[in-house]
Order: structure tokens, then sequence, then C-alpha cells
């Protein structure tokens, strides 16, 4: 392999994610459809999604991928997956090229290079994350967006939402509730944010029970 193969490695991995893109054709379910549908109302003017017990009161931080949305949707119509799935394409080629790139600051040698550009070909989960219509690959460089829908919304300020460490009281409980594997999404969150915007749960802020013990904030 020569540099300028090197070069190519993100063009490759990109081909391969599209071909995994348009045989799976992958689309919104679970938390992408409720986000798809925040959009279409977000384009409507209807904002009622960031009301007490709302969607977005709750998980504020899903509001830079509610923005991408409805931005793919005001140009290419709702419910485009498919340019949503591009657009995590370029992505996967832009993390492919920027790993290599590390590899060579790290190791200043073409070889090592070379070698990781032919591992790299084997990301076989970096490339299925080209068909979900989730943020997990973009999400992180909307965040700034939030402050725009806050204004647009007329709000003073962004809902603080579930803390996070009771994502990790969630993700420890030995449950199997609803057929799920202990430690995997259940009603817990659910509870925990009724409980939080109803005033009945931060009578003692500075401590949360996680399993059997106790987690000092």
């Amino acid at each position: 392999m020569n540099c300028i193969n090197i070069w190519r490695q993100p063009d490759i991995n990109g081909i391969i994610s599209l071909l995994i893109v348009l045989i799976f054709r992958g689309a919104a379910t679970c938390d992408s459809v409720a986000l798809s549908d925040i959009a279409i109302e977000f384009m409507q003017g209807n904002y009622t999604s960031f009301e007490e017990g709302a969607y977005l009161y709750g998980y504020t931080f899903q509001l830079g991928l509610v923005a991408l949305l409805e931005m793919l949707y005001r140009i290419f119509g709702a419910e485009n997956y498919i340019v949503f799935q591009i657009i995590n394409i370029i992505c996967i080629m832009s993390i492919i090229l920027m790993l290599n790139k590390i590899t060579g600051e790290l190791f200043e040698e073409k070889r090592i290079q070379k070698i990781e550009a032919i591992i790299s070909m084997g990301m076989l989960p970096l490339f299925l994350f080209a068909t979900f219509v989730y943020g997990d690959i973009i999400g992180w460089s909307l965040g700034i967006i939030n402050n725009i829908y806050a204004q647009r919304a007329g709000l003073d300020e962004i809902p603080k939402g579930i803390p996070k460490i009771a994502w990790v009281a969630m993700s420890m409980q030995e449950t199997d509730e609803g057929g799920y594997a202990c430690g995997w999404n259940n009603e817990y969150l659910s509870l925990f944010y009724v409980l939080m915007y109803r005033g009945l749960l931060y009578k003692q802020p500075q401590k949360m029970e996680i399993g059997t013990g106790i987690f000092y904030t």
C-alpha cells in the first residue's frame, strides 16, 4: 500500500458504508421516531415538546439532533432518512481520515500508518452506524444549536433535564423488566422524571441511591 492508497482509504470505507445503507435501508425507530416527529412539529411552529412532562423537557441533549432533522426536512422533505445517512457516511469518512492522521502523528512512521489503514477497513460496527437515524456520530457538533431553539421557543434557559447520574443508576439495576437485559433502558427514567418535575424527588438533592449504595454529588 503506498501513500496515495492511504489517503484514498476513507473513500473505500465510504463506499462500504454506502453499500450497507443501500442494502439495509434503515429507518427511524424508537427515540429516532419521536425526534423525527418533534422536528416536523417545529416546522409547524409547535414547541409543546418543551413543556413540563414532554420529551425535550427531560431529554434536552436531543435538541441538536432535532435541529439537524428539521433543517434536512425543510430542504429535502420530511422523513427523508437517506440524506441523514449520507451525512453519517461523510462523518465516518472523516473519522477514518482523522484516525490515520493521529496514527501518523503518534508513530511518525508510514509503515504504521499503512497497518492502521488496513485494520480500519475492518471497522464494521462503525460502518453499520451509517444506517442509524440518530446522533451518535454527528450529534456532538450540534450542541450550540440548543441555544437557538431555546430562544425561538421563548425560553429563558434550557431545562436541566434528568441528571446524568440517573442513567448510571438505571444501568446498575438487576432487572429484566419487559424482557430486556439487566442494565438496559427500562421504566426507571420515566418514573424518575415524573417525580423530579413534580418536586417529589429532590428533598435531599445531595444523595441518590445507586444499586445498594449511596452516591454523593
